[in-house]
């Protein structure tokens, strides 16, 4: 397993469009994405909820891992 983390003290330096891109690209090729958004303005988290078809929260896939 990698763990990629995109982080950044400063705001409007492009963290959540570049989470959203990275994750994007590496389920495109086939591969297991987890996002966790942390960010108090849960951008990245109204991004995916829009087609989260399988009502999972980060709660339920925590407590089942």
């Amino acid at each position: 397993m990698k763990v990629y983390v995109v982080a950044n003290l400063k705001g409007g330096v492009g963290k959540t469009t570049t989470t959203v891109n990275v994750a994007y690209t590496f389920s495109e090729m086939g591969g297991r994405v987890l996002v966790i958004d942390l960010d108090p303005q849960c951008n990245c988290t109204r991004f995916f909820a829009k087609v989260n078809g399988y009502s999972k929260t980060v709660r339920d896939v925590l407590e089942k891992s």
